[in-house]
């Protein structure tokens, strides 16, 4: 039996995570960002694909090898203005997520130097923040000079990708390297599959050219200024991941 398969995993609907888990032999328990972070801390799930924003602000220990990342435009987490940035002054955003929300308060304060109010979702606002599916819809029908996407102006910020997610454990729960390998195979297993996973020629650009999804040494650098950055703007406890497994 894999060493994986007693485990409660969990893992976002989003399109950008199928390829990770086209190879399980069992689908994960699928649910939003934030919903997976919340469940994660409570003890429900063992392992899930969870925002950096939660295991960064939490400190929890995470899988090496595989993510959600992007290096530049990621296309699914996008600002949708009515009018110039410079204008806005009320931002509407997405509950699905606290690192692309967290993340916008950074660009907003530390990059665009443009003070504004957040607002929860659907609230009428200068600026709507939308995240994963949702966003790629909204994309299609909105004038690209409203959208702002946030991995291009993180990167325009930093020269670093951004990790949205990865894999972590809850808070007390020890993965042996087996099941830390298992996890890996199958992340890489998937990720084998995905010409076969899209439906379109934009959902193919989107997984194998806006979606990056290996971890190494530049998404860590980027992690760990995505934890500074947070730490200086009183926006997180910890600032940075547990052990790499």
């Amino acid at each position: 039996m894999s060493p994986l398969l007693p485990l409660r995993i969990g893992c976002v609907p989003f399109l950008n995570a199928r390829p990770l888990i086209a190879a399980f032999p069992h689908p994960p328990e699928l649910a939003e960002p934030a919903q997976l972070a919340q469940r994660l801390a409570a003890g429900h799930l063992d392992l899930a694909l969870v925002p950096s924003f939660s295991a960064l602000d939490q400190g929890w220990s995470a899988v090496a090898g595989f993510g959600i990342a992007c290096l530049g435009e990621v296309r699914s987490v996008l600002l949708l203005r009515r009018g110039p940035r410079e204008a806005v002054r009320t931002v509407a955003l997405d509950h699905g997520s606290r690192t692309s929300a967290n993340l916008l308060r950074l660009l907003f304060l530390r990059h665009w130097h443009q003070p504004v109010t957040f607002l929860p979702q659907d609230t009428p606002a200068d600026a709507q923040l939308w995240i994963g599916d949702r966003a790629l819809h909204q994309r299609r029908k909105i004038n690209p000079e409203l959208i702002d996407d946030l991995g291009a102006a993180w990167f325009d910020w930093t020269g670093l990708p951004f990790v949205f997610a990865v894999w972590a454990l809850r808070p007390g729960f020890n993965l042996s390297p087996a099941a830390a390998d298992q996890l890996r195979a199958w992340c890489r297993a998937g990720l084998a599959r995905r010409p076969h996973l899209s439906t379109s020629e934009e959902e193919h650009h989107y997984l194998t050219e806006a979606i990056r999804y290996d971890i190494g040494d530049p998404e860590h650098q980027a992690l760990a200024r995505f934890g500074t950055e947070l730490l200086a703007a009183n926006l997180a406890r910890v600032g940075h991941l547990g052990p790499w497994l």
